[in-house]
């Protein structure tokens, strides 16, 4: 057995799968172990790169706020303004003639509503982003199978009341079709298989454990299904190519001349790999 496939196994079942993180002692090189290092390897880069870019950005902001501040005389700060006449007369001449160093109120509006802009621009992108990426829906779906083999036809129903007339309906079918008698007992595949929040057990999962379940029955001789009940036509009608899934129960099926007939004709076009199989 494959290691993904024995994981995939186990996950169904709500058996953690346990790894090591480093190679052990007198241990065979493991190809899983070197795949997740590379994996946390690349999102501890990843993570350096995000932390880099956003100390950059910090870094540009300060220096911005820097440009908007204008420098201050140590020695005029100090002295304060001067009462004397001449002083002022000449400060104000020495004043005229250096340069402005003074920051209008119109310049700091317009910085401050650029980084406006910047940040709603920043803010809606995320928005956008977050809006692209797929929800996926994590709820546990429940359902049941109950299921019967008889020779190559797979017999299911999603009601459990309706499993005696089921066996019945299929073994005068396999009687007719001159296949074996049923094979295995009914088995019944239940979802979720145990009321865990902790593990995944949504709706892609229950399709891998259903299709391990559809193996087990391949092995054991399944080769076509027949499927009825709505829930059968959401879930084991993707198992195999060979199939007749509807969605009226047993009872239904059986009391109706045209439903029975269209089973008839699928049975009658279904190709097996050798009689009895």
């Amino acid at each position: 057995m494959q290691e993904q496939q024995r994981r995939d196994y186990l996950q169904a079942m709500g058996i953690p799968v346990w790894i090591p993180r480093r190679e052990l002692p007198f241990a065979a090189p493991s190809r899983l172990l070197s795949a997740e290092q590379a994996a946390a390897e690349a999102r501890e880069s990843q993570d350096n790169m995000a932390l880099a870019a956003r100390l950059h950005g910090q870094a540009s902001a300060m220096a911005a706020l820097d440009d908007l501040v204008p420098p201050r005389d140590s020695h005029h700060a100090a002295s304060g303004p001067s009462s004397h006449p001449d002083a002022s007369s000449r400060s104000g001449s020495a004043d005229s003639g250096a340069p402005s160093l003074s920051v209008s109120p119109s310049e700091i509006n317009v910085k401050s509503d650029s980084n406006a802009v910047n940040r709603s621009a920043s803010q809606s992108s995320a928005t956008d982003v977050a809006e692209t990426v797929p929800v996926v829906d994590m709820t546990p779906p429940r359902f049941e199978l109950h299921c019967v083999l008889t020779g190559p036809v797979l017999w299911m129903c999603d009601d459990q009341m309706a499993l005696p007339s089921l066996r019945q309906f299929a073994a005068r079918v396999a009687m007719a079709m001159k296949y074996p008698p049923e094979t295995l007992s009914p088995v019944t595949f239940h979802w979720p298989f145990i009321d865990n929040p902790r593990e995944d057990q949504s709706a892609p999962v229950a399709r891998q454990a259903l299709a391990a379940q559809w193996s087990f029955f391949q092995h054991h001789g399944a080769r076509a299904l027949v499927g009825f009940g709505e829930q059968a036509v959401t879930w084991a009608q993707p198992l195999c190519q060979q199939h007749h899934v509807v969605a009226e129960s047993v009872m239904s099926v059986m009391s109706d001349a045209s439903l029975k007939r269209q089973l008839w004709l699928s049975l009658r076009s279904w190709a097996f790999e050798s009689p009895g199989e």
